[in-house]
């Protein structure tokens, strides 16, 4: 397939908090840098993020006499 020449040479996400993990309801700031390699023409960003959440736990039996 092709690559289509859009005049965008790179995308960059920076997010303001160090850590990657956040919890439901949290607001996620920082700044999107879009480094064009020629002059390009933009209408907006659309930025779609996807999470991965891994859960565990341990079960724990007590006897009582």
């Amino acid at each position: 397939m092709p690559t289509q020449k859009d005049g965008i040479d790179n995308v960059v996400v920076n997010l303001d908090r160090k850590e990657a993990v956040f919890r439901v309801g949290e607001t996620m700031t920082g700044n999107i840098v879009v480094i064009c390699n020629e002059t390009t023409a933009v209408r907006g960003v659309r930025l779609k993020i996807l999470g991965r959440m891994n859960i565990h736990w341990k079960e724990v039996s007590f006897l009582v006499n």
